[in-house]
């Protein structure tokens, strides 16, 4: 029964570690701000994405311009609202919200941050 219960913890310990291996390391700037866009535009028209998602259930329309930041781990820090063409203050709130939930999949160099400026079409 005892050697059962460490080859399960041996087998978690290597998923956990293929897991962290899987993230891609980007270490310069424009690459990094071109990764962030093409995530976004991932989540925008992919089926599974979080933004399509968001579209559908909030019936979002308009275009939203934010400043999006995300920091060495591929999480997003800070969500801007730059401007709003169309669509409503609550959507665009909501939609903010949503984009602070993404997590980009992939690292940057340690205690840095990346900021670009995304338009988000509906």
């Amino acid at each position: 029964m005892g050697s059962r219960i460490i080859i399960a913890l041996i087998m978690m310990m290597a998923s956990f570690t293929m897991k962290a291996q899987l993230k891609k390391h980007y270490t310069d700037a424009e690459e990094i701000k071109s990764a962030i866009k093409i995530v976004l535009d991932n989540e925008m028209t992919s089926e599974d994405g979080a933004l399509l998602k968001f579209k559908e259930k909030n019936q979002a329309t308009g275009t939203y311009n934010f400043d999006v930041t995300i920091n060495d781990k591929g999480q997003v820090k800070s969500v801007f609202v730059v401007d709003r063409e169309g669509g409503s203050e609550e959507v665009q709130n909501l939609l903010k919200d949503a984009v602070l939930k993404l997590k980009m999949g992939f690292k940057t160099p340690k205690s840095k941050r990346y900021k670009i400026n995304y338009k988000f079409k509906f």
